[in-house]
């Protein structure tokens, strides 16, 4: 048995030597060079699995190196065929890359914001990324998921991926320089700066210049561009003087501050800082802007001399911050409450197939339904703000209507655009159209937690399998819609601080900067 392995071993490494050879030997082929030896060695080694699941990842080389799209589309049409029969993770990688160059190749080094609106490439590739789930794939396969939303402007998001990467390798370097950088993207478009960031950003890209991995990798490019990136910091941190001492985390006031807290669901720019009280509260600060001549006479009278638009969108973001909490609040007692003995109130009738219906349950179902709705209110805000003479009815799929794109281009905003690509996401095919479905049928139909969902894995009912959740899966669709709900918010809040240091001197718009009902009250 030994010398059975050893002999495969031995087929195995003559293989890979002879492939990694073709890899080096390509680059000044033709395509016709290149797809005979690709056929030479289909015939050769047809029936060798290591073969069968890494040759793509050397095609996908050489046409990203060569920049060669009918490669990578080859190599595409390839993995679409195996992945029929095999989903496994390593194809799903392969051909997220595939689609993540051809993306790149087509949208260039400087996209328009109409090149990355239309761009197929970039979103199937997220959706393959998203599918990857084995330990040895799973840190490069989220990394990239990251770099992707990075081109859209959704940096919040990006790092939430670049942290799944680091938590399934922590030494992973690109994972860990990546994220350094997209912190210091964070901290340039927040408008509460927090200096610690900028430290911690240091520490990472420290981190990932010293693991062997990194130009292993990401090549020498992504070691040039690291150690840029140090030295700015380094010359930022100098002349600004950041020093932040260390302190402990603050102890949590109560049990539900601590679930806020280990959920990572407050409303705030603190990035999983918890050392002062900004970190355990919820406070974005927005800052609206306008000119003078958008006041009307009704404004004056009944909106304290308050232009409409900035008078509806703080009612409106009011309204968001407020089923925001509700919606924690009510996850939050779903978790810890015991409702055994108010069950006994309501009687719920047996369909046979032992689903149960609980205050519980309903709790849960209701903190997602008033998330999922947050989304579209926040689509009336922007069109409120932005566009208030074409509302009509707004849902968060308005945002992929023409007008917003042009209000994109118009504006040249990032945010916006990382909107709209959010909003993308939960259409048909979409990485988040199954929250939507679950959204449809909360609202119209129905969702049983039923904790054995073994009775349903096996059967191609579509109907079951989506009417049916466990009790852990709910859970986790919620933490998703909070991390989402809070990511377009930063876009948002982020968009109109930009907007507002981008604003043409010579015709100035004034700020209104919107306090806190507290300070009212407490002025009063």
């Amino acid at each position: 048995m030994p010398r059975e392995n050893d002999a495969r071993n031995s087929e195995q490494n003559e293989i890979f030597a002879e492939l990694e050879k073709f890899e080096r030997e390509s680059i000044n082929s033709t395509n016709e060079e290149i797809f005979r030896e690709i056929n030479r060695f289909d015939s050769l080694y047809s029936n060798n699995k290591s073969y069968f699941f890494n040759v793509e990842g050397i095609i996908i080389n050489i046409g990203s190196r060569n920049r060669n799209l009918d490669l990578l589309g080859y190599a595409v049409k390839r993995l679409r065929e195996k992945i029929q029969n095999n989903k496994t993770s390593l194809l799903f990688y392969n051909i997220g890359n595939a689609l993540l160059s051809i993306g790149d190749l087509k949208v260039g080094s400087n996209p328009e914001f109409e090149d990355l609106i239309n761009n197929q490439e970039y979103r199937e590739a997220r959706k393959y990324f998203k599918l990857v789930t084995d330990t040895t794939t799973t840190p490069e396969a989220r990394t990239n998921y990251g770099n992707i939303l990075e081109k859209y402007g959704r940096n919040y998001e990006a790092i939430l991926s670049y942290d799944e990467a680091i938590k399934a390798n922590p030494e992973f370097g690109m994972a860990l320089g990546n994220k350094g950088i997209a912190l210091t993207r964070y901290f340039s478009l927040a408008r509460q700066k927090d200096p610690k960031l900028i430290l911690y950003s240091r520490e990472l890209i420290k981190k990932a210049l010293e693991v062997d991995n990194t130009v292993k990798i990401g090549g020498q490019s992504a070691i040039d561009n690291f150690n840029k990136k140090l030295k700015s910091l380094d010359e930022y941190i100098n002349k600004h003087k950041i020093n932040v001492g260390f302190r402990n985390d603050l102890i949590p006031s109560s049990k539900y501050i601590s679930f806020c807290k280990n959920n990572n669901i407050f409303l705030n720019y603190c990035f999983n800082c918890y050392r002062c009280e900004k970190g355990l509260l919820d406070e974005f600060a927005p800052t609206f802007i306008s000119k003078k001549e958008d006041s009307t006479e009704t404004d004056i009278l009944e909106h304290g001399g308050i232009p409409g638009k900035i008078y509806y969108s703080i009612k409106i973001l009011n309204q968001i911050v407020e089923d925001y909490s509700t919606a924690r609040y009510i996850y939050y007692l779903a978790t810890v409450e015991d409702f055994n003995k108010l069950d006994e109130i309501s009687k719920y009738y047996s369909a046979l197939d032992y689903c149960r219906n609980s205050i519980k349950y309903g709790y849960l179902k209701t903190s997602f339904i008033k998330l999922f709705n947050i989304l579209d209110k926040i689509a009336h805000l922007i069109w409120r703000y932005y566009e208030p003479s074409i509302i009509k009815k707004t849902y968060f799929s308005s945002l992929l209507r023409p007008e917003y794109k042009e209000v994109i281009k118009q504006r040249k905003s990032y945010n916006l655009l990382a909107l709209q690509n959010l909003a993308m996401d939960f259409q048909e095919n979409g990485i988040f159209f199954h929250l939507n479905k679950v959204r449809n049928y909360l609202t119209h139909d129905y969702i049983d937690i039923k904790e054995d969902l073994f009775d349903y894995a096996n059967k191609d009912d579509e109907l079951n399998t989506n009417h049916h959740l466990t009790e852990k899966l709910m859970c986790l669709y919620i933490n998703d819609l909070f991390d989402i709900v809070k990511s377009a918010l930063i876009y948002f809040v982020n968009a109109l601080y930009s907007e507002m240091r981008n604003t043409n001197k010579g015709n100035k718009p004034f700020q209104i900067f919107v306090p806190s009902q507290d300070y009212i009250f407490e002025n009063k």
